[in-house]
C-alpha cells in the first residue's frame, strides 16, 4: 500500500462498507446469480468478497498502485490500472455475466 492509502485508511473504511456490500449482494442474490464480477476501484475487495459469499466464482479487481494482490483475498484476481488519467469511460454492468438463480 502507498503512503496515501495506508492499511489503517482501509480498515477504517471497510467496516461499514463490508456490512453494506453484504446487504446489497444478498438483495441481488434474490434476483440474479452472479458468476463473474469485476470491481473497478476495488480497494481491499470488500464488494468482491460479498459477491463470492453469494456464489460468484470469477472475481476480478482493478485499482491503482496503492493496492497489491497480497492486500486481497486469494480468490480475487487483481490488475493494477490507472483509473485517474486518460480513462473517460462510463461504468457498466454486463447482464451476460449474471444468471437467474433458476438456471
Amino acid at each position: 500500500m502507498s503512503d496515501l492509502y495506508t492499511a489503517s485508511f482501509f480498515v477504517a473504511k471497510d467496516v461499514g462498507r463490508g456490512y453494506a456490500a453484504r446487504q446489497v449482494m444478498n438483495v441481488i442474490a434474490r434476483f440474479l446469480k452472479p458468476h463473474a464480477v469485476a470491481d473497478f476501484g476495488c480497494g481491499t475487495g470488500i464488494w468482491l468478497n460479498a459477491a463470492a459469499d453469494i456464489g460468484a466464482q470469477s472475481l476480478h479487481g482493478f485499482d491503482g498502485p496503492w493496492i497489491s494482490q497480497s492486500d486481497l483475498d486469494g480468490r480475487i484476481k487483481f490488475t493494477e490500472v490507472d483509473l485517474e488519467v486518460g480513462h473517460r469511460r462510463k461504468p457498466a454492468i454486463s447482464p451476460s455475466a449474471w444468471r437467474s438463480p433458476s438456471t
